[in-house]
């Protein structure tokens, strides 16, 4: 099952906006939740959609390695850890 999330954002946005004009500091509180969770909403799908051209276009299984072959060539690379280390090291 396939959830559109672009459906609830604008309502979520909308009764944001409204619920942070409320006097309470509950409302208020609602529509800052619904207002982020919005926004966050609203950005996966503009990324969704953004990538979207880009499916077909590149194909990593095909970058895949198997068996030792894979354990040797991943062992001759530097990870990020290991490299902050020999650098913090001297």
């Amino acid at each position: 099952m396939k959830i559109k999330i672009a459906v609830y954002v604008m309502p979520m946005l909308f009764f944001g906006v409204l619920f942070i004009f409320f006097k309470s500091r509950t409302y208020k509180g609602v529509g800052n939740i619904l207002l982020g969770l919005g926004f966050i909403f609203l950005g996966i799908s503009f990324m969704k959609d953004g990538f979207e051209p880009m499916k077909g276009g590149i194909d990593l299984a095909s970058f895949a390695i198997d068996g030792a072959l894979a354990v040797e060539e991943l062992s001759k690379r530097d990870s990020p850890l290991s490299i902050f280390f020999k650098f913090n090291s001297t």
